[in-house]
């Protein structure tokens, strides 16, 4: 499976909704500012691996759900 990063944007940005959290409340608690979380959620930019196991954290999802390989998270 190649990796898709439309699919973790849209799950990064799904779960964001889903927590009913602003994006400067998710932004704060994995440590990035507004603009990167954007991004992320824009598909513009991937975070690292330590931001993505963050994210995944904060939403209690694995990272496998969280970069879509598994099932759609969001």
């Amino acid at each position: 499976m190649k990796f898709d990063c439309e699919v973790l944007a849209g799950n990064i940005r799904g779960l964001r909704y889903k927590a009913r959290m602003s994006q400067q409340e998710a932004a704060d608690a994995i440590g990035v500012d507004i603009s990167t979380l954007a991004n992320y959620e824009a598909g513009r930019t991937v975070p690292s691996f330590e931001k993505a196991w963050m994210i995944a954290n904060l939403f209690g999802v694995s990272l496998d759900a969280l970069g879509g390989r598994n099932a759609v998270v969001a």
